[in-house]
C-alpha cells in the first residue's frame, strides 16, 4: 500500500484485508518505510508468504526457509555434520523438538 503525506514525501505501508481481520488474522499492520524497493522486498520475502501460510492454514509454506529465520537455521543444522553424526534415534528426538517449536504461534499471527 501506499501513503502520502502532508510533506510530500511517499511512505509504504502493508496491512491484511479487512475481511482477513476479521476471519481472525493476527498480523500486524506495518509501516514499510519510505523506500520503495526495501518496502517490496519485505512484502515479497516476508508479509505476503505469512499471509499466505495464515490463508491457507499452512498449504503453501515453501520447502525452503527464507534465510535467517528459525527453520532456515534449522535445516543448516539439520545439514551439518553436527547432526548427522548423532544415532538415528537422538535425530529423530531433536526433529520432533524443533519442530514443536517451528510451529509455535506467536501473538501476531505467525510461526516461530
Amino acid at each position: 500500500m501506499l501513503s502520502g503525506s502532508p510533506n510530500g514525501i511517499i511512505a509504504y505501508y502493508w496491512d491484511a484485508p479487512s475481511w482477513a481481520k476479521r476471519a481472525g488474522c493476527l498480523i500486524q499492520a506495518q509501516a514499510l518505510g519510505t523506500d520503495y524497493g526495501a518496502a517490496k522486498q519485505r512484502c515479497d520475502d516476508i508479509l505476503n508468504p505469512q499471509f499466505d501460510c495464515w490463508r491457507t492454514a499452512g498449504a503453501t509454506q515453501t520447502a525452503m526457509a527464507a534465510a535467517g529465520t528459525f527453520d532456515w537455521l534449522v535445516s543448516v543444522y539439520k545439514s551439518s555434520p553436527k547432526f548427522t553424526s548423532l544415532p538415528s534415534k537422538t535425530q529423530k528426538s531433536f526433529d520432533a523438538s524443533l519442530a514443536l517449536v517451528s510451529k509455535y504461534p506467536l501473538k501476531d499471527g505467525r510461526l516461530f
